[in-house]
């Protein structure tokens, strides 16, 4: 598995695929490279937010082991901290790293 975070993480996620060095790394050959989640902050920050980012982690790295539903523990998290109602919808676009709008902070 490889998880890639930061400002570039998608640009840096398509690239991945589109060099051919990479081309016979297992992670790549059976899609198992993910983009940091992001609300408030990318989860991998110090934050409140480590708490999702943990059990995410463990989800995808381990998914025949556990049973976090994702887009649920989003929205009791920011219902318990911050009292804001996150649309399904919204918890999406965090898993997948996006800006509420639903854009790539960089294309």
């Amino acid at each position: 598995n490889i998880i890639i975070g930061g400002k570039y993480q998608h640009l840096l996620y398509k690239k991945l695929y589109e060099t051919p060095e990479w081309n016979n790394v297992a992670a790549l050959k059976n899609n198992c490279v993910f983009t940091v989640p992001m609300g408030i902050a990318a989860w991998n920050r110090y934050g409140a937010e480590m708490a999702l980012m943990i059990p995410w982690t463990a989800n995808v790295v381990y998914p025949e082991y556990t049973s976090f539903d994702t887009v649920k523990e989003i929205q009791n998290f920011y219902k318990t901290f911050t009292d804001c109602e996150v649309s399904a919808e919204h918890a999406q676009y965090m898993i997948k790293g996006l800006m509420p709008n639903g854009e790539k902070e960089v294309n």
